[in-house]
């Protein structure tokens, strides 16, 4: 009899330690946990708003969807850069509301809700203001997507996981790198690049916040950049354009050089040949040498993100 109560209790303690386990892992379940986000930016770009360089700086804010269906759920939420390191907070975070992961994606900067419509697309234009260069990067859109966490591991990490595993922001805007040197008979210390001439260029457009795209908008017109560079070494003119294509597949411009001893200025014209026009997440170089007489191109380079692999590049010069 005894052994038999003995072996009650014991199933009896069994089963009361199996519905502790029960209860505990429903309240746990029960019980939301907050996403934070981790930030890398692709490497080997060069276009941040703030810096010079590829992180991030403390108050960069960025908003965050969560892209999978289920409990979890976040349309445009604001987290911010608590760091330099890519961490980010939010002060009204999303939550996991279950045990199933999240899919996330996120853009930079953050744009207020009440300024996107529900399909992702900003209400109004992005007008690119090309009066400096340097004025043009706080059009530098950010976009990541494919993230996923949950309650066991809470950091929704936007980062490289591998080839096929590529998380982190990428830029969508296209940016355009023109070097600018002296060539025969030209004396450099002499010369000061005061401006460039865009032409046939649009200046305004859309992103899409939810899917990373972009859309130039309104009408092809001629953009004017100040620089006042002297050229006793080489000038470098560094700006970002919306991706869109070019009008007979080539980028028209002028450059305004002042030339000590000369009456006004001296006006070179060219075209860069451009076959794709302006992709998404380019980056265009070109080297221009200015001689006595005209304009050549010296050298000319594609990246990051994918291998340059259309026709042929080229200037011609128009002076």
């Amino acid at each position: 009899m005894k052994k038999y109560c003995y072996i009650c209790v014991a199933a009896f303690l069994q089963w009361v330690l199996v519905a502790c386990t029960d209860l505990q892992e429903t309240i746990n379940n029960d019980n939301p946990v907050a996403a934070v986000v981790h930030a890398d930016i692709a490497s080997d770009s060069y276009t941040r708003t703030t810096v010079d360089d590829t992180g991030w700086q403390v108050g960069d804010a960025i908003g965050v969807f969560v892209t999978s269906a289920g409990n979890t759920t976040g349309e445009n939420v604001k987290y911010v850069a608590a760091d330099t390191e890519g961490n980010f907070s939010s002060g009204q975070p999303i939550y996991f509301m279950d045990g199933d992961e999240a899919v996330f994606s996120a853009y930079y900067p953050y744009i207020e809700s009440s300024k996107i419509a529900a399909d992702g697309w900003m209400m109004n234009d992005w007008v690119i203001d090309y009066t400096y260069p340097d004025w043009t990067m706080k059009y530098d859109f950010l976009f990541a997507t494919g993230a996923m966490a949950g309650k066991e591991a809470p950091t929704v990490r936007f980062t490289e996981d591998g080839p096929e595993a590529d998380h982190r922001f990428q830029h969508k805007m296209s940016m355009m790198e023109l070097k600018v040197k002296t060539g025969f008979q030209v004396e450099g210390s002499a010369c000061n690049l005061k401006y460039i001439h865009l032409y046939n260029l649009y200046s305004r457009g859309k992103i899409n916040v939810r899917t990373g795209l972009t859309e130039a908008t309104g009408i092809r017109d001629m953009r004017i950049l100040h620089l006042s560079e002297d050229l006793d070494s080489e000038a470098t003119c560094r700006f970002l354009v919306f991706p869109q294509p070019l009008v007979d597949d080539r980028l028209h411009l002028e450059l305004i050089v002042n030339r000590q001893g000369d009456e006004g200025s001296t006006t070179y014209a060219t075209s860069l040949s451009m076959p794709d026009g302006f992709a998404s997440g380019k980056k265009y170089a070109y080297t221009l040498v200015v001689t006595d007489t005209h304009i050549y191109l010296e050298s000319v380079s594609v990246t990051p993100w994918e291998k340059y692999d259309g026709g042929s590049l080229d200037a011609e010069s128009g002076n």
